[in-house]
């Protein structure tokens, strides 16, 4: 059994046990189950824009190979401080 299940199931019954008790009404028990399914609900649309903004971005080309752009990005820096020679952006291109 999953563990989503059991944790839900053993909020339920907890719930239900306490009502039956009379220290809290079924009412309170279905809000707290609303309010349960809405903080689930949230969490599922969270991770599907957060999941869309990575695909987005990789199939841009912005996460495609970092580690490379930062290689590139420094080696220019380097080289231009040492060498001197005509900054990237002069001729159009961007390095970082």
């Amino acid at each position: 059994m999953p563990t989503s299940m059991i944790t839900s199931n053993t909020i339920i019954y907890s719930s239900l046990a306490l009502a039956f008790v009379g220290r809290i009404t079924v009412w309170t028990i279905a809000t707290m189950i609303q309010v349960a399914i809405s903080l689930l609900v949230l969490l599922l649309l969270f991770c599907v824009v957060v999941s869309g903004a990575i695909f987005a971005l990789y199939h841009q080309g912005y996460l495609a190979n970092p580690l490379e752009r930062v290689r590139a990005c420094i080696e220019t820096l380097v080289l231009d401080s040492f060498f001197r020679r005509k900054s990237p952006s002069a001729e159009g291109e961007t390095a970082c």
